[in-house]
């Protein structure tokens, strides 16, 4: 895709001119005409720059299965990516099978034109087209990988509305609980004056006092805290030891656990079965697992299995996948059925991430729910004590 300098006038002679995307010179005089202008001049081409393009997993996911049906119909792949630019409304995916169809039209592979445009499709997913360009099953190779991406967005999904619940509750915590100590509370020190307070009164008026007059401190203190932890993030031993915690966690340990094991063991499976060695399949899983700690350990099991190792053996030695996939993988390897072994695995393990968000949710929910009652249960006793006392002291 190429952005165009153009000069074009209406019917009735009225002169415009600026900047035009599209594929080529034609092309923008198609689209120029439809708006009812005539082109007569157009400058050099400037290339669309493709760094801050983000393709959605959705689109993704869809961008492979029309790729996958058409070509199983017949359809040549560069009259594919035309119908597919001719049919999609979002503007960047326009712009970007644009690009391929450009591409793919001058004689380029569509995985080097991929992987030109510089992360805008996921490395997996490059990879996997160029096994199926080499292999000539393009169009088996996308079904799966479309199907690959739509799973992967129905856990992304479930993931988000999961923890959308909490997410809202500890906010309103927060807000309410912050509303109550710089607005609510104050309005009772004056009945405090002179009173021997309990401790939690105490540290109730503690905080208020401190919210009310060092809000801003606050502020600057979670801003800066936020900032500091994005850098440490960019330091990959920090990084890989956070992302390491990600896996012992209470409650979403064991969830990470199972997503791992499902991403690596589905992934793994369509890279085996289209023919990519044992080692390459790990190399290319581990960067696609989203996890650096996983990667690495991945890339130690690889070592292991370069040595005369079995697969089992190596990513038993890792300590990181359900031993139950271990089982699995190690049946598959002694029956010569590894690739259905992989394929059930992948299978199975989706389902026990889908059932490990449900319980999470079950949990997570009742937890929550108690932590908001301690919280407003302790201020309630905080502002309450102090009044007790006054009224026996009456009576």
């Amino acid at each position: 895709m190429s952005v165009y300098n153009y000069k074009a006038k209406t019917i009735d002679g009225k002169l415009f001119k600026g900047k035009q995307e599209a594929v080529n010179k034609e092309e923008l005089i198609k689209k120029l005409k439809e708006k009812g202008l005539y082109c007569f001049e157009i400058s050099d081409s400037a290339t669309t720059n493709y760094t801050k393009y983000k393709i959605g997993t959705k689109d993704i996911a869809d961008f492979c299965y029309k790729i996958s049906v058409m070509i199983k119909s017949g359809i040549s792949l560069s009259k594919v990516l035309n119908i597919i630019y001719d049919s999609t409304t979002k503007s960047q995916l326009k712009s970007v099978t644009a690009n391929l169809y450009e591409g793919v039209q001058s004689g380029k592979s569509m995985s080097f034109v991929m992987n030109e445009m510089n992360g805008v499709f996921p490395e997996f997913l490059t990879y996997m087209v160029e096994i199926g360009e080499v292999g000539g099953n393009l169009d088996n190779v996308m079904s799966s990988m479309s199907l690959y991406y739509e799973e992967e967005l129905k856990i992304n999904n479930k993931l988000k509305a999961a923890m959308i619940y909490p997410i809202i509750l500890i906010l309103v915590t927060i807000v309410a609980v912050s509303f109550i100590l710089i607005f609510v509370f104050p309005k009772f020190t004056s009945f405090f004056a002179g009173m021997e307070l309990p401790v939690p009164t105490k540290i109730l008026l503690m905080l208020s006092n401190f919210l009310s007059s060092k809000w801003w401190a606050v502020i600057l203190f979670l801003i800066s805290a936020s900032v500091l932890f994005l850098y440490f993030m960019t330091i990959p031993s920090f990084k890989t030891k956070i992302h390491q915690k990600k896996l012992t966690i209470p409650v979403f340990g064991k969830l990470n656990r199972t997503m791992y094991t499902s991403k690596f063991s589905t992934a793994f499976s369509i890279m085996y079965t289209s023919g990519v060695s044992v080692i390459t399949c790990i190399d290319v899983a581990a960067k696609v697992m989203g996890n650096m700690y996983v990667r690495n350990r991945l890339e130690e099991s690889a070592k292991i299995i370069k040595d005369g190792g079995m697969l089992s053996e190596g990513l038993n030695s890792i300590n990181i996948f359900d031993k139950l996939f271990i089982s699995m993988v190690l049946v598959g390897e002694e029956s010569g059925a590894l690739d259905k072994s992989l394929k059930d695995s992948g299978d199975y393990f989706a389902r026990e991430a889908d059932a490990s968000i449900a319980k999470m949710m079950a949990m997570v929910e009742p937890i929550m729910i108690i932590v908001l009652a301690l919280i407003i249960g302790f201020i309630v006793i905080a502002i309450m004590l102090p009044i007790f006392s006054i009224y026996t002291q009456i009576y």
